[in-house]
């Protein structure tokens, strides 16, 4: 109501982070009263904070953190959490943080910042670096017990689809963005690489595009709306042909 501060945490000298060498971008999930986020620390790769006074609700894994932010899907009627960090993917409980799954995904140092993408049961991440996207399955494996926990099968794998820090979208069964080929943008002149259409059932490119550089990409009323990395904005059909 008034702006007041109602508390404040230094995160990084209370957890002890690592992973982010940038700095931390990642956006916070509020969840059920939770503020959840990763955090790269030791025995705090993930946390969980009240909300109303910042103190612990539960810390998991010590996996180095990265740029995107946790966030929420729901497998079969149930949510659990996401996260795209340095090394792994990982999938936890949102009320007691208990890993479900964590799946290897690079070693050393990488950066992860454009969030996967979920049409269940798929889940779609793609990297930078030229390293491509990949699609796995999830499926709930002894549910009904008080330790389930989520089997993970691959689907495909494309080369054509390396996101940096813009994310990809999906309508209607198909994923569009921009595969960079360049490491970093350069200025004046729009990233290159291309702008792209996969099947995200199958992993097959339906269409290419060097029009635009890179872009993040909003959709809406079946159409696609790109904000250049030069400054552009273009209006595009969301169609696979």
């Amino acid at each position: 109501q008034t702006g007041g501060v109602l508390w404040e945490q230094d995160l990084t000298d209370r957890f002890a982070g690592a992973g982010t060498g940038f700095g931390y971008s990642a956006s916070l999930l509020v969840l059920d009263g939770r503020i959840i986020l990763p955090m790269g620390g030791k025995q705090a790769g993930l946390i969980a904070l009240n909300a109303e006074d910042g103190r612990t609700v539960w810390t998991s894994g010590d996996d180095p953190a990265s740029y995107c932010p946790t966030f929420p899907i729901t497998l079969e009627g149930r949510t659990v959490l996401v996260s795209y960090l340095q090394n792994h993917l990982t999938i936890n409980d949102p009320l007691t943080g208990r890993l479900l799954a964590r799946h290897e995904i690079s070693h050393g140092y990488d950066e992860h910042a454009a969030l996967p993408l979920w049409d269940e049961p798929r889940l779609i991440f793609a990297a930078p670096f030229k390293a491509g996207a990949t699609c796995i399955s999830l499926a709930w494996r002894d549910r009904q017990t008080d330790q389930p926990s989520i089997e993970l099968t691959h689907q495909w794998s494309s080369r054509e689809m390396s996101n940096d820090v813009c994310s990809s979208v999906l309508v209607n069964g198909f994923l569009y963005g921009f595969d960079l080929r360049d490491p970093q943008s350069k200025a004046h002149r729009p990233s290159r690489g291309r702008l792209r259409c996969l099947d995200v059932t199958t992993g097959e490119t339906r269409w290419t595009s060097e029009t635009v550089g890179q872009a993040s990409v909003v959709a809406a009323d079946s159409k696609l709306i790109l904000f250049v990395d030069t400054g552009e904005v273009v209006l595009a059909q969301a169609s696979p042909d």
